[in-house]
């Protein structure tokens, strides 16, 4: 009898934690507009029970980079799987969260092959609901995608054709990977929306330290003078102005033994977590300009 007690509360206990279970998935591909214009376009994603929770990468590294909120769902019998853009995270572009065109999907994808390509027609609406544009959307599995860089990598590595130097600098592996970091460049703004009274800031060395110092200013103020990037992190919190656009500069004051000078950022809100990285020359400035959501 309590034999079978404790089976049924072990069964329930590991039902319980498959049903807290996430798997993340990531996507890369490019949107095609009917004009056939081509943005570059990547969603990351978990599905827990049928619902997706994630965000969207739209034209990565370009211009109008600009991360956003996904949600939808999936049918793991029927395969439909369905997102739609929500909230903007961060933007490079100099539109509002008015103006801005949310991607809408719905289509067959098999998510249980990590290897899966996801294509088909997408809407894009404003805030209002009305159509802003229309085309077709390609992307693969990052599986996929880093098999196929994998094959290259290795040709390369073995070809004898190119010297070891050169290997090193075109490693397809590496430029993958810096492709897909969110970069903060010389002389970009970078808006972030924000619903805090508050924001902290933390400030590390995501790499090897190599002496890369830093000043930040914030509306204006020094708030960091010089201060050289660590492993552990340097957190700033201060207090948004009511109604106003806080802008934060970040501001290279050398370049270490590593080029360029480099910095891992994160921002945290009451809801989210931004994480964005540094790429700066000497006495290069980022802007980042904080949205304060009414």
């Amino acid at each position: 009898m309590y034999k079978a007690k404790y089976l049924i509360i072990i069964l329930f206990f590991f039902k319980a934690i498959n049903s807290f279970s996430q798997t993340k998935y990531e996507f890369i591909g490019v949107l095609t507009l009917d004009n056939n214009y081509i943005v570059p376009y990547n969603i990351f994603f978990t599905e827990n029970s049928g619902v997706i929770v994630g965000y969207s990468l739209t034209d990565m590294q370009g211009e109008n980079e600009t991360k956003n909120e996904i949600k939808g769902t999936y049918n793991k019998v029927t395969k439909e799987f369905k997102f739609v853009e929500k909230n903007i995270v961060y933007t490079k572009s100099t539109i509002t969260q008015n103006d801005f065109c949310f991607v809408g999907f719905e289509g067959k994808l098999k998510l249980e092959n990590q290897m899966a390509v996801l294509k088909g027609d997408f809407t894009g609406v404003f805030n209002d609901g009305s159509v802003c544009a229309k085309g077709k959307i390609k992307l693969i599995g990052s599986d996929k995608l880093y098999k196929r860089v994998k094959k290259l990598s290795k040709k390369i590595k073995h070809t004898k054709l190119i010297d070891e130097t050169t290997k090193l600098k075109i490693d397809p592996i590496k430029m993958l990977d810096s492709l897909l970091t969110n970069r903060l460049k010389n002389g970009e703004n970078t808006s972030v929306f924000w619903k805090s009274d508050t924001m902290k800031m933390k400030i590390w060395d995501l790499g090897k330290e190599d002496g890369d110092k830093i000043s930040i200013f914030i509306n204006g103020k020094k708030v960091l003078d010089n201060y050289i990037i660590m492993k552990k992190p340097k957190i700033i919190t201060f207090q948004l102005v009511e109604h106003k656009n806080s802008e934060v500069i970040i501001r290279a004051e050398n370049i270490g033994t590593i080029s360029p000078n480099t910095a891992r950022v994160e921002l945290i809100d009451v809801d989210k977590r931004i994480k964005l990285n540094t790429s700066l020359t000497k006495d290069g400035e980022t802007k980042i300009t904080i949205i304060k959501l009414k």
